[in-house]
């Protein structure tokens, strides 16, 4: 009973990123859509990117619920006007409340000493949700206004019954107590233990089947008497195969053309090895003419002492071994293939360095898993020196498959330093089929 006269919830507005509740203690014998003359308010601002203990709260008593709805009111309403005034909104009887625009999508609600908080940056969604709720509860205060008006009389009538019907509780209550004090000792006489009572079964329902017996020997089923004279059933006929069904012998059956298909390129032939000769020895043509005879000495044989002006003998020189036969100068060099010079991957879009050596990092170690059926995408922060600052996933994908990505141990070289430095974004697009892409992101 006492249950009745505590505070509970009396109304709920649940916008979707706000919820208003009255709080209140209900009057005894009164309608369920009448509201006390004296309650509390709370206001939830419900912010999906904030936690729980972060969220921010309004409360207050009935006096303060008009004020608060009147400033909103007013501001929504300037707000759709096509000349609007982005100053703050303090029109009302609290001059601590203000709400005022810092862009189309932003406002700045400010309210201290309604919350533990002083200020809230609302979103206009959260704002006109915020409007929905403040109007569904003046439309319940104007329901309730309009139906004691037209009925002013039925108020004393209430009361009346009310008093009534709790005297008349009061009575049955102390009468009650009275006879239930006051009542006779049953004297206690020793009988018979009677047997328990049968169970109780309803109209037309048979008792329950008694359970069957246990270890009794299987027997095998048998036939009632009827069915054991009948003659047994014959055996089903062969499945027969269906019959297709008649064609029109009008109907001449063409086969359709074979498809031209395109030729298949041929293969391109394999780069022959060169040879490159060397060019033939250069040769000389003799000499015309009877060549100058020179008074040169006579040398003596080999072994012999070679004689000197000066009348001294000189040792003989020493045996030196044969010379090796000359190369020949025709054999050819050896054939080498031609290679072209190596590719770069960097590309007209490429507006520094560092975007193509990410793209040859990730083109070199990542391979792609099986399981993801469509393309991952990455946002990488750089740091002036060249190593990776931070790796942010892009999409549901993209953050189950961040622990496969490579990446670089923290504060290991991974691209060349920016000059100037810098800090840039860049944009990692991993493909299902193996193809890597990055850009500069602006």
């Amino acid at each position: 009973m006492f249950n009745l006269f505590k505070e509970k919830i009396l109304r709920r507005y649940t916008p979707p990123t706000c919820t208003l509740e009255l709080w209140g203690k209900p009057r005894p014998l009164s309608p369920a859509s009448t509201l006390p003359p004296q309650y509390r308010f709370q206001l939830h601002f419900d912010d999906p990117r904030l936690s729980e203990d972060e969220q921010t709260t309004l409360s207050g008593d009935q006096r303060r619920l008009p004020i608060l709805a009147d400033l909103v009111e007013n501001y929504v309403r300037s707000f759709l006007q096509p000349a609007f005034d982005p100053r703050g909104f303090n029109r009302t009887a609290a001059p601590e409340l203000s709400l005022g625009s810092l862009n189309l999508l932003a406002h700045r609600f400010e309210f201290p000493g309604w919350s533990d908080k002083e200020a809230l940056t609302l979103t206009t969604t959260q704002l006109f949700d915020l409007s929905q709720a403040l109007e569904m509860w003046r439309a319940d205060v104007r329901l309730q206004e309009r139906s004691q008006a037209a009925a002013p009389s039925s108020r004393g009538k209430n009361l009346q019954t009310a008093a009534a019907l709790l005297c008349g509780a009061l009575l049955l209550t102390g009468g009650g107590l009275a006879a239930w004090r006051f009542r006779p000792r049953p004297v206690p006489v020793a009988s018979a233990p009677t047997p328990p009572p049968p169970p109780f079964l309803a109209p037309g329902v048979a008792p329950p089947v008694p359970p069957p017996p246990q270890n009794l020997p299987a027997q095998p089923p048998r036939l009632g008497a009827v069915l054991g004279a009948r003659d047994p059933l014959p055996a089903p006929a062969p499945a027969q195969p269906a019959t297709p069904p008649l064609r029109n012998p009008n109907l001449v059956l063409v086969a359709p053309p074979p498809r031209d298909l395109p030729p298949v390129p041929p293969a391109p032939a394999a780069p022959q090895a060169q040879t490159v000769n060397p060019p033939p020895p250069q040769t000389f043509a003799p000499l015309e003419g009877p060549v100058p005879q020179a008074n040169l000495p006579i040398l003596p044989i080999q072994g012999s002492p070679l004689p000197n002006f000066q009348g001294q003998t000189l040792a003989p020189p020493p045996d030196l071994p044969p010379l090796p036969p000359a190369p020949n100068p025709q054999i050819p060099l050896e054939s080498r293939p031609l290679t072209a010079p190596p590719v770069s991957s960097q590309n007209l879009l490429d507006t520094i360095p560092q975007v193509s050596q990410v793209r040859d990092y990730y083109q070199k170690n990542w391979q792609p898993p099986e399981a993801p059926t469509q393309t991952l995408e990455y946002r990488l922060q750089l740091k002036p020196d060249g190593s990776l600052g931070e790796i942010i996933p892009l999409g549901k994908a993209a953050r189950l498959y961040l622990a496969q990505l490579p990446q670089p141990q923290p504060g290991e070289a991974f691209v060349a330093p920016l000059t100037p430095p810098d800090s840039p974004l860049l944009r990692l697009v991993l493909t299902r089929q193996g193809t890597v892409q990055t850009f500069l992101e602006d």
